[in-house]
């Protein structure tokens, strides 16, 4: 029941923020909290219990350009020297990699396209796995960027950082702006 509560809510969420892009805003302010707004509704993908883990990629972590999630290679976690979890993008199935921890080990998907139907205006690529500490109640680090979903170009990266638990993510335009920006900021989002 508690499982059905959390789908619930964040269907809410997702849908309360994305109406909220349709404010009277300027057009950068309306792309910025829609990008925001999408993160949301995107995920962490590798769970720690603290933010005072280890990160160990392997020597052929390897994608086929900057804009693609990686294609090759194993990402894995450790807390106080022993292997929480692995991504490993060895699957042959682009966009696409397996992640194991926790118990539990499951396919998990690098590209989303925008779903129109949900208002989404971005696709997203996730080039480096979200990553959320049970110790912080922020995603602690990752990298996802948005593209336009008619043009296909690039049009902002959003940082989570290193690992530190902080509220904080950067973003950088395709403009060259960057901005950093606090989750605290959209705790409806958050």
């Amino acid at each position: 029941m508690v499982y059905k509560s959390k789908i619930v809510a964040v269907v809410l969420l997702s849908v309360f923020a994305l109406m909220s892009c349709e404010k009277d805003l300027s057009l950068v302010e309306k792309q910025s909290n829609c990008m925001i707004s999408e993160l949301a509704s995107i995920g962490y993908i590798v769970d720690v219990n603290s933010s005072d883990y280890h990160r160990s990629a392997s020597n052929d972590l390897d994608q086929s350009d900057e804009d693609s999630p990686y294609n090759q290679g194993l990402i894995e976690y450790y807390e106080q020297g022993d292997l929480v979890a692995t991504i490993d993008f060895n699957i042959g199935e682009a966009g696409k990699a397996i992640y194991t921890g926790k118990d539990e080990e499951k396919l998990v998907d690098l590209q989303k396209d925008a779903d129109k139907g949900k208002g989404e205006e971005y696709s997203k690529v996730i080039i480096e796995p979200l990553v959320k500490s049970a110790d912080c109640t922020y995603v602690v680090a990752g990298i996802i960027k948005f593209y336009d979903s008619k043009t296909e170009e690039w049009v902002a990266t959003f940082d989570y950082g290193d690992g530190t638990c902080d509220a904080f993510i950067l973003k950088t335009t395709a403009d060259g702006d960057e901005d950093s920006f606090s989750m605290d900021d959209y705790p409806e989002w958050n």
